[in-house]
């Protein structure tokens, strides 16, 4: 079996809309049995906010198979 993951991230200021995508997202995999992690925790205070998912999937790479990133606004 894959051991797959989709991550996501964003600030508080999207949430508006985010929010949705990532209840949207989070019941898409648990029907489907896939691992979704989210995060708004800045590790890289310097960059502009986009930068973050690097870092993000950086530190998650090594407890999966795949790792797929579906941005704010996307379900």
């Amino acid at each position: 079996m894959i051991n797959l993951c989709i991550c996501q991230w964003y600030t508080k200021d999207i949430s508006s809309y985010a929010d949705i995508t990532q209840a949207i997202n989070r019941l898409y995999c648990e029907k489907y049995n896939i691992k979704y992690i989210y995060s708004n925790e800045r590790l890289v205070e310097k960059r502009k906010p986009h930068f973050e998912r690097l870092p993000f999937i950086a530190n998650n790479l090594k407890n999966y198979d795949y790792i797929m990133w579906v941005d704010a606004d996307a379900h």
